[in-house]
């Protein structure tokens, strides 16, 4: 036994440092995938964000463009594609992942259809239009962790 720690005694030299460099390459390699992954999971809630205002513009631009001319009649084509546009919107709304805790999407989907359907009142479409993109930003925003001490606590969650 007393041979057994005078041989690892005389030979923790060479053996040591190995060891102590593969402890410390997996604990990189852990801090690392943590980091990474936090980083791709900000990254996938950036693009849904951006498909989410940008299906949302698309859908509000449509209206107030279909509907702009003071005579009721709407092209028939026009009409489609609007609607096309509006459920193309509403999808969105309800398709998103990574941002789905972040947003009440469903009490979005549910506003943005009724404000389309009250196309006529231009005010309240606007209206309804900047408070949902403006909660989407906020959102947005609140997401990104914007020192490093937040970056820090960030990766705790």
């Amino acid at each position: 036994m007393h041979d057994a720690f005078n041989f690892i005694k005389s030979t923790a030299v060479v053996w040591g440092p190995f060891i102590s460099g593969l402890i410390a390459a997996f604990i990189v390699h852990l801090l690392t995938q943590s980091r990474e992954r936090e980083k791709w999971i900000l990254d996938c809630k950036k693009q849904e964000f951006k498909e989410l205002l940008s299906a949302l513009a698309m859908s509000y631009i449509m209206t107030i463009n279909t509907h702009s001319s003071p005579i009721r009649v709407v092209d028939p084509d026009d009409q489609r594609k609007l609607d096309n546009v509006v459920i193309d919107a509403l999808r969105v709304m309800n398709d998103r992942i990574y941002v789905a805790d972040d947003l009440p999407l469903e009490e979005f989907g549910d506003r943005w259809s009724r404000a389309c359907s009250l196309y006529a009142q231009r005010k309240q479409l606007s209206e309804e239009y900047a408070k949902i993109s403006g909660t989407i930003v906020d959102a947005a925003n609140r997401c990104v962790p914007k020192s490093t001490i937040k970056r820090c606590l960030f990766w705790r969650r």
